[in-house]
């Protein structure tokens, strides 16, 4: 019997081989979007130009990634809500480009410090439904979407990712707690020598260069496992 790090691998190198065979894969928005925010983020000065190709990167990004689905927010408003957002994500990125940068496990406080700030941006944004007058329901699920396509410091807590830290006996509530089991999970020895096969193949994959941030790795082998285990629990 595989342990789950050996069909994690396994679902990883399938997303990888797979996604890199389809020249306009929708999932390559993730490398439009994390190469236009860390290019950008060594700029000295942004520009309203810059502030909006961001926010439009951002948008097809999370729009590729199911965020603008149904009764989504996001779906009411167009690309520039985004803009503030992207404004506290490049300050931030500045603020912590040595981890960034070198791919380095962030202290908590500064992870929770940029979650609030997007929470807080997020829930302002009113927008009509339905003739009424509405605010946003910020998610998990949303915060940690933008996190990864911007800064690549967490995986996404969404259903897939979700169903993998429920196996792990890791919370699925986005939080300092859960923040340090994936990492902790992520860096143990055996567990991160997997790991860096996943990231190499996935670097040599690239069609735009990037050198894969350990979380994206992360998640897109939970993503992957969630797509290929599923059926199985349903019978």
């Amino acid at each position: 019997m595989s342990s789950i790090i050996d069909d994690l691998e396994k679902s990883g190198n399938k997303f990888i081989v797979h996604n890199r065979g389809v020249l306009y894969s929708r999932y390559d928005s993730w490398d439009f979007c994390y190469k236009k925010f860390i290019d950008i983020s060594k700029k000295e000065n942004l520009s309203e130009e810059d502030l909006d190709s961001l926010a439009l990167n951002l948008a097809f990004y999370l729009a590729s990634w199911g965020m603008y689905r149904g009764s989504s927010f996001l779906l009411q408003n167009n690309y520039k809500i985004h803009q503030e957002a992207a404004k506290k994500i490049i300050e931030f990125i500045k603020e912590n480009k040595t981890e960034i940068y070198n791919d380095k496990k962030l202290e908590w406080n500064k992870v929770e410090k940029i979650k609030n700030e997007l929470i807080s941006y997020y829930k302002k944004v009113e927008f009509y439904k339905k003739r009424k007058k509405q605010k946003g329901n910020v998610t998990d699920t949303l915060v940690t979407k933008i996190l990864l396509g911007t800064t690549g410091i967490v995986p996404a807590y969404d259903r897939n990712v979700k169903y993998c830290l429920k196996i792990l006996g890791i919370p699925q509530s986005f939080g300092e707690k859960s923040y340090n089991q994936v990492n902790q999970f992520y860096d143990d020895e055996n567990n991160n020598k997997v790991f860096k096969k996943i990231r190499k193949l996935a670097n040599e994959k690239s069609k735009l260069g990037i050198n894969y941030p350990r979380m994206k790795i992360l998640d897109m082998c939970m993503w992957q496992y969630y797509i290929d285990n599923k059926n199985e629990d349903d019978n």
